[in-house]
C-alpha cells in the first residue's frame, strides 16, 4: 500500500548517511528568492541536501586555494549530482516526480538555476551567513548544496535556524577584496566574482573558487572545534 505521506527519514533513507536533509515549498523559495524558467514545471516541494567537505582540505591551502581543493571541489559536485539523481529515481519508483538541479551550472554569474543556499535555508539545514553563505550548525560553512524538486507528498518539515553569526568577524577578516560585511545582504557580489576570475586569469585555479571564507568559518561555535589545524604548507 502507498504511503500518502513521506518523511525526513525517508528521504535519508535514500542518500548518503552524512548528507544534512530538509525540504520547504517551492513557492517559497520563489518568493524568497528566484525560480529560473526552466524549472517552473509544477513540481511543489524542494529537498535541500548539504554534505559536508572533508575538513583536511582546507589545511591544503593558506592564501590561494590549492589543486587539491579544486579536485575536491569538483568531486563533490559530482557526487551531489550523483546522488540527486538517486534520489529521484527513488521518487519515481514511489511513483511520484522529481527533478535533481545541478548542483554546480551557472545560467548567469553567481546565479544557477535556483538559489541552492536559500533552499537549504528554507529547508532548516542552516542559515545565510555574513558571507552570504549556508552555516551548517554541524559542519560550519564547510558543504555543498545539492536540490530536488518533486511533487512527492513531505510531511515533517526542520524549523528555519536563525542567524547565529552573532559578533564572529572571521570571513570578513580573511576576505582579501572585503567584499564581505555584518550584514549578509550588504555581501558584494561583484567584487568577489571578480576576485575568482582573476584567480583564474592568473593560472591558480580552473574554477571560480577562492575558499578563504570557508576555511575560516566555524559557525555558531565560537571556541573553535571546526578551526582547521595549523597549516604545514
Amino acid at each position: 500500500m502507498k504511503k500518502s505521506e513521506f518523511t525526513l527519514e525517508d528521504i535519508a533513507g535514500a542518500v548518503d548517511e552524512n548528507f544534512l536533509t530538509g525540504w520547504c515549498r517551492t513557492a517559497e523559495l520563489e518568493e524568497a528568492s528566484y525560480l529560473d524558467e526552466e524549472l517552473k514545471i509544477g513540481l511543489p516541494n524542494v529537498v535541500s541536501l548539504a554534505y559536508p567537505l572533508a575538513g583536511e582540505v582546507f589545511n591544503t591551502f593558506d592564501k590561494y586555494p590549492s589543486g587539491v581543493y579544486q579536485n575536491h571541489y569538483r568531486t563533490v559536485n559530482n557526487f551531489l549530482d550523483l546522488e540527486a539523481l538517486k534520489l529521484s529515481r527513488y521518487i519515481s519508483n514511489l511513483g511520484s516526480n522529481a527533478l535533481p538541479v545541478p548542483a554546480s551550472h551557472s545560467v548567469e554569474p553567481f546565479c544557477g538555476h535556483l538559489s541552492h543556499r536559500m533552499a537549504a535555508m528554507l529547508s532548516g539545514n542552516g542559515w545565510i551567513g555574513k558571507s552570504a553563505l549556508l552555516i551548517t550548525e554541524k559542519y560550519a560553512a564547510k558543504v555543498r548544496l545539492v536540490t530536488v524538486l518533486t511533487d512527492l507528498p513531505l510531511s515533517g518539515r526542520k524549523p528555519e535556524i536563525p542567524f547565529k553569526c552573532g559578533d564572529c568577524r572571521k570571513c570578513i577578516e580573511i576576505c582579501p577584496v572585503k567584499a564581505i560585511y555584518d550584514d549578509p545582504q550588504e555581501f558584494n557580489r561583484e567584487i568577489c566574482y571578480k576576485y575568482l576570475q582573476s584567480l583564474i586569469k592568473r593560472d591558480i585555479v580552473e574554477e571560480l573558487i577562492c575558499g578563504l571564507c570557508i576555511k575560516a568559518c566555524e559557525g555558531a561555535n565560537h571556541h573553535g572545534w571546526l578551526k582547521s589545524r595549523p597549516s604545514t604548507t
